[in-house]
């Protein structure tokens, strides 16, 4: 199936996920689990091929551009997982909390999203904006937002926050969780036209 774990999580963000894990990083996501869930599940390594990993297996380069081609939205899934993987297992290395967090919105006049802490921690997130690296202001993500209702963030779904600001089109948003440094998104992202009403 073209672009199978995109569609399957269209309607969720993978910031918003309690847990993540990748198989390849399976040793390090089990050890993020034990510790989030209090448990103490061993490595396993029952369902690995045996000798069939060791043969060199031969994929075209004309089937790998064909892969990438046709599932551009699962390689970026994957990719912003990856690296959203690597920046908490970094927090949970040095013990330090991360946010679940999001920029959903970066317009001229206003910057929007949404925040909460990992595991059961209820205190709201201050977050800082900045644009081209310029500190712009902070606001504390306490805005309902109904729509995450589903997943039971924290306070009954009062986890967003916006700012109004002045910014061009092109501009450069990123937004900080100001007590932890926590950047997000990983790269900024660019203002863009509001949409014609």
């Amino acid at each position: 199936m073209i672009n199978r774990q995109s569609r399957i999580l269209s309607k969720i963000d993978v910031e918003s996920f309690g847990f993540l894990g990748l198989t390849e990083k399976y040793e390090k996501s089990l050890e993020v689990f034990n510790k989030r869930y209090s448990s103490s599940l061993p490595v396993r390594n029952y369902n690995r091929g045996g000798i069939s990993l060791e043969k060199d297996l031969k994929v075209s380069d004309e089937h790998i551009s064909d892969f990438y081609a046709l599932n551009k939205r699962d390689v970026n899934l994957y990719s912003s997982a990856c690296v959203l993987f690597d920046s908490r297992y970094s927090a949970f290395q040095n013990n330090d909390t991360w946010a679940h967090a999001r920029l959903v919105e970066a317009k001229p006049g206003r910057v929007a999203g949404w925040a909460w802490w990992e595991g059961e921690r209820e205190d709201p997130v201050l977050i800082e904006v900045w644009a081209n690296d310029q500190y712009l202001g902070a606001a504390k993500a306490l805005e309902f937002r109904p729509a995450l209702c589903r997943l039971r963030p924290p306070r009954g779904g009062y986890v967003g926050f916006h700012l109004p600001v002045k910014l061009a089109v092109g501009d450069k948003v990123q937004c900080r969780v100001a007590s932890t440094g926590q950047c997000f998104p990983i790269n900024p992202r660019s203002v863009t036209k509001p949409e014609a009403k």
